[in-house]
């Protein structure tokens, strides 16, 4: 199993938890700025250690770290939050833009069995950089060899994007250096949550253009490396059909908990025990233009 089918599979609860504001980067897109936040607001590991107990409870098994900020600019409280998942049997996945990944980190976090998804929306160094509106491209890549050099692989490290106007022709090369390296691409429709007019124009593809660009990935897999990706054409990621994250439960650095990734909260962990507002949480999608189960 790779880690985009475990991150995808449906039988296994997921918690996303923010555990940081901040960023090094000024990305293109983050839908994390419609919202201004407090970088230096973080929950205390006091609650973020009971809620984790609490969802390994109520049969959560993944804790995801992902979307509000570079999560590893604290070390300190990122590992600590690893750590305690890892001890009470919680695997780890966490999305990061890979820039401050240096060997010790790598090899630590290869043996706290966490898996990644890094950042990579270009292999041109340029290119990358304009998108990610800060000069770490270089830094970016070799931190990836350094994942790859502690043993990651397309089990537990994958290189994920968004599909946009700006970069969809770029990700042929990603995708090439993904299968060079035995990693795993995640390549996802751009994301037009919370977005500008002016952001949407600029990178938003059509469903027939995505499609195209999902053959296109799908023949530079069959005819170069000999493998069968499949593409779906109502699916906005490459290689996957389904959309298992009505199963996941998020919560800010406020404390609220929400589903997926939508603004309704349904109560807070630092009044609320996480039992008690997991119940009140409704089952199923309720309703999501990032949804891939279309008729």
């Amino acid at each position: 199993m790779t880690l985009i089918d475990y991150i995808f599979n449906a039988e296994i609860g997921k918690i996303k938890i923010d555990v940081s504001s901040s960023c090094n980067a000024d990305c293109i897109g983050c839908y994390s700025h419609a919202v201004e936040k407090d970088p230096t607001k973080k929950l205390p590991l006091e609650i973020i250690e009971r809620v984790l107990e609490e969802a390994r409870e109520l049969g959560i098994k993944q804790l995801i770290i992902a979307a509000d900020g570079e999560p590893l600019i604290d070390q300190d409280y990122f590992f600590n939050v690893i750590e305690h998942a890892t001890q009470i049997g919680v695997e780890s996945i966490v999305y990061t833009n890979g820039s401050l990944i240096t060997p010790e980190l790598a090899n630590k976090l290869y043996e706290l069995n966490t898996s990644l998804l890094v950042k990579r929306n270009s292999m041109d160094h340029q290119r990358q950089n304009e998108m990610l509106r800060a000069d770490l491209s270089e830094r970016m890549l070799q931190w990836i060899h350094n994942l790859v050099n502690a043993g990651f692989d397309y089990k537990r490290l994958a290189l994920e994007s968004f599909v946009s106007k700006v970069n969809e022709n770029d990700l042929d090369d990603v995708l090439r250096f993904c299968r060079a390296n035995n990693l795993m691409p995640y390549f996802e429709e751009f994301i037009c949550i919370d977005q500008s007019q002016e952001v949407l124009e600029e990178m938003t593809m059509t469903s027939e253009q995505l499609l195209e660009s999902f053959r296109r990935y799908q023949q530079i897999d069959r005819e170069e490396f000999g493998i069968e990706s499949k593409v779906v054409p109502s699916s906005r990621r490459y290689g996957i059909s389904e959309c298992t994250f009505p199963k996941l439960i998020s919560i800010d650095t406020d404390g609220n908990v929400k589903k997926c990734i939508f603004d309704v909260s349904y109560g807070n962990i630092q009044t609320e025990s996480l039992k008690e507002i997991y119940e009140r949480i409704p089952e199923g999608c309720t309703g999501c233009s990032a949804s891939v189960l279309k008729d």
